[in-house]
């Protein structure tokens, strides 16, 4: 990797990973990248947002990815259950809500 701080992130999804990104989950409760060339991008905002709620379940790079409202109706994937219903509904009902910001 090309990233100053590869040996001590505990990132599970990395900008400069690809398949981090594709194959990746993460929980609010798991480290964010601190890469500072990285923090602009819209999925670590949310990500960092998401954290802050302290909101349940995983999220996908995918998910991510979509713009997050204020709204406390945000919800994770529940690892205890099949994922490809719940990312289904999950961006159903997320990916046409308006940018938080």
């Amino acid at each position: 990797m090309k990233c100053s701080l590869w040996d001590k992130c505990n990132a599970p999804l990395c900008p400069l990973d690809r398949k981090s990104l594709k194959y990746g989950l993460w929980y609010t409760d798991e480290d964010i990248c601190s890469k500072r060339a990285y923090q602009n991008k819209p999925w670590i905002q949310n990500q960092r947002y998401l954290k802050n709620k302290k909101v349940e379940g995983y999220f996908t790079y995918e998910m991510l990815k979509i713009p997050l409202t204020d709204k406390d109706d945000i919800w994770g994937i529940d690892p205890n259950i099949s994922q490809k219903s719940q990312l289904k509904k999950w961006m159903k009902q997320f990916s046409q809500r308006p940018k938080k910001h």
